[in-house]
Parts: structure tokens; C-alpha cells; sequence
């Protein structure tokens, strides 16, 4: 059985903005001299695909990878950030226990929005198109922390809301699967 290593590159610090803004938000300078750091660590990894959610700030943060190893960026829905809510957007003091919330009660959904499930079922048919279609391959994929927390979570509990405030912006975490079966996890991300 052929392993494959996905490398969960949680992007860079981003601009703040509205919901309207969420799709196309970009880096602040400290998230692009941050990216800069990223793509040397993908590097010395030898990734060979970068997969990206398609928002700007995710794409961002592996634009140097993809300029360095001369490899494109494919875009996947899968891995956009979750829907927290609709037009009356949760943020500021309210942000934190809604998360904490659908961590909690993972098919709870706020009016709008998408419950830790739905995220979970979209991002798992992402992981399972990435290991079948780059079975063996080291894999990037430009990703959120609430997203990405929800599908490591599908293969581990550990991976909680716990674990989500503990991530940072970016973070890099290195999965090992045979199959489809994830094997180990290893942050790779040094803050500072």
C-alpha cells in the first residue's frame, strides 16, 4: 500500500474583514514574510502538488512554494473555510463560543451556517479525492483552522477545539496515510 504525506499549511496572519470579504481577504505583511518561511519548509519536504482552498489568503500563503518548485496551485472547494453563519455573521466576542459551540454539538448549525458534520463530510470527500488521485505523492494543501481541525478530527478525536486555539497563523502539520488510513501527525510549524 502506497503512503502518501499530506502537509496541512494553515495560511498566514490575513487582513481582517467583512463576510463579504471572506473569500478574498488577503496576507497582512507578516503573513507574507511568514509564507516566505512556509515554502522553504515545503522544500526541504519535497512537495510535489499544492492544493489550496480557493480563498485569497490560503492561496497566498503557498504562492512562494508554487514560484520556488515551479508547481501550480489547484484550487478545491473542499477545503474552504467552514460556513459559521449566514448574512448576520458571528465575530468579535461572539466568534470563540460559537466555535467552541459546534465543537461541542457537531450538528449544530447557526442560522446560515454549517455544522461541524457538514464540514466534516465535505472536507473528508476533499481528503479522499487527494489520496486517490496522489496516492504516494507529498501533498500541500492551503488550508483553515476550523476545517482543518474538523477533518483531522474525523481520524482522531484528539483534534478538538482544544487543539484549534492551540494552532497558530500559519501552522504546518505533516500527515502520514497508507491508504487512506492517517498513521501519524507531526507539527512541523515553528512559531517566533
Amino acid at each position: 500500500m502506497l503512503e502518501t504525506t499530506i502537509y496541512f499549511v494553515r495560511h498566514a496572519s490575513s487582513e481582517r474583514g467583512s463576510k463579504r470579504e471572506e473569500r478574498t481577504r488577503g496576507l497582512t505583511d507578516i503573513g507574507f514574510s511568514d509564507a516566505k518561511r512556509v515554502a522553504r519548509v515545503l522544500k526541504e519536504e519535497g512537495v510535489n502538488v499544492l492544493i489550496s482552498s480557493p480563498y485569497r489568503r490560503a492561496i497566498q500563503t503557498l504562492e512562494d512554494a508554487s514560484r520556488e518548485r515551479g508547481i501550480n496551485i489547484e484550487t478545491n472547494e473542499d477545503f474552504r473555510e467552514r460556513e459559521m453563519s449566514g448574512p448576520d455573521y458571528i465575530f468579535g466576542e461572539h466568534l470563540f463560543p460559537a466555535i467552541k459551540k459546534v465543537f461541542q454539538e457537531t450538528t449544530y448549525t447557526f442560522p446560515g451556517g454549517e455544522s461541524n458534520e457538514e464540514a466534516k463530510q465535505r472536507g473528508m470527500r476533499g481528503m479522499t479525492d487527494v489520496l486517490t488521485r496522489y496516492a504516494g505523492k507529498k501533498v500541500a494543501i492551503g488550508i483553515h483552522g476550523n476545517i482543518m481541525t474538523i477533518i483531522l478530527n474525523a481520524y482522531d478525536s484528539f483534534y478538538d477545539y482544544d487543539f484549534w486555539l492551540n494552532t497558530s497563523k500559519p501552522d504546518i502539520y505533516k500527515l502520514n496515510f497508507q491508504g487512506e488510513r492517517m498513521i501519524s501527525v507531526t507539527r512541523l510549524w515553528e512559531v517566533g
